[in-house]
C-alpha cells in the first residue's frame, strides 16, 4: 500500500533513458552486458552507461531503488549462489567517509533477501586510507594492507563478498584475507560492474 502510495506521490524515472515509471527500465537492463564471472568476481557488466548511472545514483545521491531493480532483472542468474554461500558480507566503508545510506550495504541486504541468505555486517575497514581511485596498482595494495578486520567467526562458512566496482580487486582481496583468518571456508566476489 505504501510503496503505491509513494510511486503515485514521486514515480520513479529511468536512470538510464529518463522514461517515467521504472528506476531502471527494461530496456536499459537489457543493454547490460550481462551477469557473468568477470575474472575472479561475478559481475553484472562493464562500469559504463547504465550500470555507472545505477552505482553514481545510489553513491552521491542515495537512490538505491535501480539497485533494486537490477537484482531482480537477473534474479535468475543469481539463482546458483543460494547453494554455493551461506553468508553475504558487504566491503565495509572507510570511517572518515562514512555515509547515512550505503548502497554497498544496500546491495547486500538486497542480495541476500533474493537468496534466503544472512547478512553480516562485521567486517570493518578499522584505519582510514587514502581513496584508492587516485592510486596505482602497487600503491593500493600498500594503502590497504591489513586495513581489514572481521569481528567473529566464520568457520566454515561460504562467504559471498559483494561491493560495488572492480578496478584492480585490491579491496577484494583485502577483505577476503580478513575473512579467511576469520575461519571461511571459501569466498565467492560480485560487483555491481567491472571497471576496466
Amino acid at each position: 500500500m505504501f510503496s503505491l502510495l509513494r510511486e503515485l506521490i514521486f514515480p520513479d524515472k529511468c536512470v538510464g533513458c529518463g522514461t517515467w515509471g521504472r528506476a531502471v527500465c527494461e530496456e536499459c537492463l537489457s543493454k547490460i552486458g550481462g551477469f557473468k564471472l568477470y575474472g575472479k568476481a561475478y559481475a553484472f557488466g562493464i562500469y559504463e552507461g547504465v550500470l555507472r548511472d545505477i552505482i553514481l545514483n545510489a553513491k552521491y545521491k542515495g537512490y538505491g531503488r535501480p539497485i533494486v531493480e537490477l537484482i531482480s532483472f537477473y534474479k535468475d542468474d543469481l539463482l546458483f549462489l543460494k547453494k554455493d554461500i551461506d553468508l553475504v558480507v558487504p566491503v565495509p566503508e572507510d570511517p572518515l567517509r562514512r555515509k547515512t545510506f550505503s548502497h554497498v550495504a544496500l546491495f547486500a541486504k538486497e542480495l541476500a533477501l533474493r537468496l534466503g541468505k544472512n547478512v553480516s555486517f562485521s567486517l570493518f575497514k578499522v584505519r582510514p586510507t587514502p581513496p584508492q581511485v587516485t592510486l596505482k596498482k602497487v600503491e593500493r595494495e600498500r594503502n590497504l594492507k591489513g586495513a581489514f578486520y572481521f569481528n567473529g567467526e566464520l568457520r566454515g562458512m561460504r562467504v559471498l563478498l559483494v561491493d560495488d566496482v572492480l578496478t584492480t580487486g585490491t579491496t577484494l582481496e583485502e577483505c577476503s584475507g580478513a575473512l579467511l583468518k576469520a575461519g571461511a571456508l571459501k569466498i565467492v566476489k560480485l560487483v555491481i560492474a567491472v571497471s576496466l
